[in-house]
């Protein structure tokens, strides 16, 4: 019975430190749940990614924006364009529409990539740009042409688009990329094409 016991007790001591970790959530609770956010600030080690991110975030909630931009500034040069950084740009350019809505919606547009281009549909007038694509302009030629002035060796062509290809008429550059992406061996050749580009 002491056993049962003794081993009772060893097993509440083992289990009651984790129960007590499952319950803590960690920093964001307590900067959350206190009474005086800036004493719990300063528990936070300066120049770390939670010092800049809880910091701003303090700034923007007491309305103090011209300190976030600051503090976003010494954040970006150290840690570079993070998320957590975007999420304060983004709560930024809400929280200020009412002041600049010019810039938050400046910063939305860019953000969003939206654009206000469209032009005008007017029955009856006879549109100033083309309506329909010229098929020399999207023919296979038209486009071979541009993969082969753009590089020196086949980049401009995908995968499959090299079985279109006739080895034979490629240079030298071209010959070696060739052979270097060809997957399968069934090319009419290959082995000339093989023995072309060893000499």
């Amino acid at each position: 019975m002491k056993h049962i016991h003794s081993l009772f007790l060893l097993l509440s001591f083992c289990i009651t430190p984790q129960i007590s970790q499952a319950n803590t959530i960690g920093y964001v609770e307590d900067f959350a749940l206190a009474p005086d956010r800036e004493a719990v600030l300063k528990d936070l080690i300066p120049g770390t990614r939670e010092y800049y991110y809880y910091h701003a975030l303090h700034a923007q909630n007491e309305g103090r924006h011209g300190e976030v931009e600051k503090l976003i500034g010494l954040w970006v040069k150290r840690y570079g364009e993070t998320s957590r950084v975007r999420e304060i740009r983004n709560r930024a350019a809400l929280l200020e529409y009412e002041k600049n809505p010019k810039k938050s919606l400046e910063y939305l547009k860019k953000k969003l990539g939206l654009r206000f281009n469209h032009s005008r549909v007017i029955e009856g007038r006879k549109p100033a740009h083309p309506t329909k694509l010229d098929p020399k302009h999207v023919s296979y030629d038209s486009y071979y042409q541009d993969a082969i002035r753009a590089y020196k060796n086949l980049q401009g062509f995908e995968q499959r688009g090299l079985r279109n290809l006739d080895a034979n008429k490629l240079n030298g550059i071209q010959l070696r990329d060739f052979l270097a992406r060809v997957i399968y061996p069934d090319i009419p050749g290959l082995p000339d094409l093989i023995h072309k580009d060893l000499k």
